[in-house]
């Protein structure tokens, strides 16, 4: 019981520094005023804001990065305008020259266009007999790539 005295004691004597109606004012220094709310959280959503933009501004260079880098590697442009896929070649010769996919249960579907009913049964088979997507993109740019480059004698 008396440590429980001391110790009220204490605390009271604590208040008392802080108190600043106290005599002889406070004893104590106390904390200096923080900023309104109303402005500090005005400051704070105008840096989120800030840093909000900055990291979309980041985050658009990175995929702008990313897409060019899966072009260099594939010879593919990339789009994605859900639920589709749209390939264009490096190799094209038409500016509509797109193989076209669609997200169907997980999967992708190849879609019928006019660049894709053109091409060559042998190309096909890739997918329909090997099931291979990659196989077929590949037999697609040799296919774009021999046309461009190699003419016959």
């Amino acid at each position: 019981m008396l440590e429980l005295r001391r110790e009220n004691e204490r605390l009271k004597e604590i208040v008392q520094n802080l108190n600043p109606q106290t005599p002889g004012g406070p004893k104590m220094p106390l904390p200096t005023p923080m900023k309104t709310s109303a402005s500090s959280s005005h400051d704070s959503v105008e840096g989120l804001q800030k840093m909000n933009q900055r990291l979309k501004e980041v985050f658009r260079e990175q995929i702008a990065k990313y897409r060019d880098a899966v072009y260099q590697c594939t010879g593919y442009k990339v789009d994605l305008k859900y639920p589709e896929l749209v390939l264009r070649s490096i190799y094209a010769e038409n500016e509509g020259d797109e193989v076209k996919f669609q997200f169907n249960n997980g999967e992708l579907e190849l879609l019928e266009t006019p660049f894709v009913a053109g091409l060559d049964q042998r190309n096909m088979a890739y997918l329909t007999m090997c099931n291979s997507i990659p196989a077929f993109l590949s037999g697609v740019t040799l296919a774009l790539f021999e046309k461009q480059t190699y003419q016959a004698n």
